[in-house]
């Protein structure tokens, strides 16, 4: 289960919250969208991408990382395509040791090619705008 930074910083005390440097990783809305969907459909919650689109449960992930009013709470955000490079120029700034990723995606949702037509990607970065403007996928 993943906690929400308000949750995190409610737990260990505003203070020490603070004085951590905290990050975190983003995709791309499209990807995030198909990722869902796949999973989604595996466990006959959705039959369809129509299906999908149409119902308009998309999973954003902007709240687990800004607080009630919008401000951010991590020291980053990392884009998931230069996750790799931006972990290196953390751990460079750390000082903490990196080599490299073993292994990036949970599942294979990319092989399954999904249409995503122009008017789906309007729904999709329509819901997502105020992540996007949060994250720098606009």
């Amino acid at each position: 289960q993943h906690l929400k930074a308000t949750e995190i910083r409610s737990k260990i005390g505003e203070k020490k919250f603070n004085s951590y440097f905290k990050f975190c990783v983003e995709r791309n809305p499209i990807d995030v969208c198909i990722s869902d969907f796949n999973m989604r459909k595996s466990r006959g919650l959705v039959s369809d991408w129509k299906e999908y689109i149409n119902i308009k449960k998309f999973p954003d992930n902007h709240k687990f990382y800004t607080d009630y009013d919008g401000k951010v709470l991590v020291d980053r955000i990392i884009k998931y395509e230069n996750l790799e490079d931006e972990l290196l120029k953390i751990s460079k700034e750390l000082k903490i040791p990196f080599k490299n990723l073993k292994s990036r995606a949970k599942s294979n949702y990319k092989k399954n090619k999904i249409h995503v037509s122009s008017e789906d990607k309007k729904i999709i970065n329509d819901f997502f705008k105020e992540s996007n403007i949060i994250n720098g996928y606009h």
